[in-house]
């Protein structure tokens, strides 16, 4: 395959999806940190507080994010079907 899936009339190609494919990568690492609080609540009668709605709100950006990854993903493998087509047509 030729660097960053490009043709002979290309010159960066797809190597520039690289940066928004780690970006995205990046962002699903900060969402998989553990999120760390202790606040008393209900008058200081209950010493946990739940975090399950932030949780859940931050795994449907993972996925969502996920699906973006995949979707770039997807266009790099018709790319490199593409140029193999060109090169090895049948």
């Amino acid at each position: 395959m030729s660097r960053f899936l490009g043709t002979g009339n290309t010159v960066h190609a797809y190597g520039a999806i690289q940066k928004k494919f780690v970006s995205l990568a990046i962002e699903n690492q900060e969402l998989a940190a553990p999120i760390l609080d202790n606040f008393a609540i209900a008058g200081n009668i209950e010493d946990v507080s739940t975090n399950a709605p932030r949780t859940v709100q931050r795994v449907r950006t993972q996925i969502d994010t996920l699906y973006y990854i995949l979707g770039s993903e997807m266009m790099h493998a018709a790319q490199a079907i593409d140029l193999r087509l060109q090169k090895n047509p049948k």
